[in-house]
């Protein structure tokens, strides 16, 4: 049997305190009005939640009568925690602005204390910024970052993400932040696409792009990403981008071990990489589509610009 909960205008759907530090959601819809988000849990728990379960959850983010949903959910310092069959959906109607949007950002937000985070038959329709962001409080500062996480994406799906109403936190659909040395990040078999909205960002070459981009993953130990299937309509950002753009040093901006395989990207979709000190292993095989794989690599000024461009069924291999 299903829990419906029709949250108050201007009020969370679940709130999670931190007591008991564990929690399990399921069989649960959630309809929003305006409050922060359909789940948002404490934002300094001590312990870390440990081994969360959310499963069969439905939010929908409905008019908030001037009132705007941040998230669909918000969660911090997450041990293992387990997301099966989560849908996130914004109603917002297409013509609304920065203003006037329901909902203002993701449909996940979510920070790995440590431990085996797992998002499996999620889906997220019609989000203004993105579907998946996973980032530590203090980026790298943060006291978490050595910490183990192993993140696993797979079979989600996310349609539309990434709009005009979302300026200023739209960039990629999933959005892996800066996971550590010990990060693992697999992505499998999950579709994203944004066909249909128009001129949401205007380029650095001064050009209007019609999307922003499907993934980032940023400094990982290892990151895979295979049988996915993107199409984003001309793109701001490359589709899969294995770096983070802000940080320019000399290594772990990326990925240490980059495996993109039997993955098919729409036309103009690109996969873009830094070769930097600390990279290990490249290799991108078996992937279909009319981009290009373009490898980034740090001159002799210490500015980082493009070494190559191969297409991208012809894919691309290197190893320290």
């Amino acid at each position: 049997m299903t829990t419906v909960i029709d949250a108050p205008v201007a009020k969370d759907g679940l709130y999670l305190r931190a007591t008991p530090n564990t929690f399990s959601v399921v069989d649960t819809t959630i309809n929003m009005h305006g409050g922060r988000a359909g789940i948002i849990t404490d934002m300094e728990p001590q312990p870390a939640y440990l081994a969360p379960v959310m499963r069969s959850v439905e939010i929908n983010v409905m008019d908030g009568h001037g009132h705007q949903t941040l998230w669909g959910i918000r969660r911090h310092k997450l041990r293992s925690p387990l997301c099966e069959s989560i849908e996130v959906t914004d109603y917002t109607p297409a013509e609304a602005t920065l203003q006037t949007t329901w909902m203002k950002e993701h449909a996940f937000y979510d920070e790995i204390e440590s431990g085996d985070a797992v998002y499996r038959n999620c889906r997220a329709f019609n989000i203004p910024a993105q579907f998946i962001q996973i980032r530590l409080a203090g980026n790298r500062k943060d006291v978490m970052w050595p910490n183990r996480r192993a993140i696993l994406i797979e079979k989600c799906e996310g349609w539309e993400v990434g709009q005009l109403r979302g300026a200023g936190r739209a960039g990629f659909a999933i959005s892996v932040k800066d996971s550590g040395p010990e990060g693992e990040v697999v992505i499998a078999g999950t579709a994203l696409e944004t066909i249909n909205q128009r001129a949401v960002k205007k380029t650095s070459g001064g050009v209007m792009a019609d999307s922003f981009g499907a993934i980032c993953v940023e400094y990982a130990k290892t990151c895979l990403i295979e049988r996915c299937e993107i199409n984003y309509r001309n793109p701001a950002n490359h589709a899969i981008q294995l770096y983070d753009f802000a940080n320019k040093a000399k290594g772990k901006t990326g990925p240490e071990e980059i495996v993109v395989q039997d993955c098919t990207l729409a036309p103009g979709n690109n996969i873009a990489l830094r070769i930097e000190a600390s990279t290990k292993r490249v290799e991108v095989a078996g992937c279909k589509g009319q981009g290009q794989i373009i490898v980034y690599k740090m001159n002799a000024s210490g500015i980082y610009g493009v070494a190559r461009r191969i297409p991208i069924a012809s894919g691309f291999k290197y190893r320290a």
